[in-house]
């Protein structure tokens, strides 16, 4: 997710981090949901508008290319709230029902049809 003025809401109560390397007065906003642990901590860079053409190798062993989704599995009397109900247009983000908390990451809309599971962590990655 882009940071924008439409994130701005969800990080209106937000903790502020400045790290050592960024000029004074650029944080990172911080969401540690310490009120409701089965939730992630999320952030944001405070670099605005779409993120610029990196570089960087996209080359994986297992051919993974794209964070195509990331699935939080929470208690069934938590899902909705607020911070999830954010999230609702944006697909890439999803919450779901699950008896412990889990998270799924798909690559590549799972084209390859394979996965690995972490059950100890509770993460799945499908690709």
């Amino acid at each position: 997710m882009v940071n924008t003025e439409d994130t701005d809401p969800l990080f209106a109560n937000s903790q502020t981090y400045q790290p050592v390397y960024f000029p004074e007065g650029m944080a990172i906003n911080i969401l540690p949901n310490t009120d409701k642990p089965y939730l992630p901590w999320t952030f944001r860079l405070p670099f605005r508008g779409p993120k610029k053409k990196s570089d960087e190798p996209r080359n994986h062993a297992n051919g993974l290319r794209q964070l195509t989704q990331a699935t939080f599995g929470i208690p069934a009397t938590k899902v909705e709230d607020n911070f999830t109900a954010f999230f609702r247009p944006h697909p890439q983000v999803a919450f779901e029902v699950s008896p412990k908390p889990s998270l799924t990451l798909e690559f590549d809309h799972r084209k390859q049809g394979k996965s690995q599971h972490l059950e100890a962590l509770g993460v799945s990655i499908e690709y």
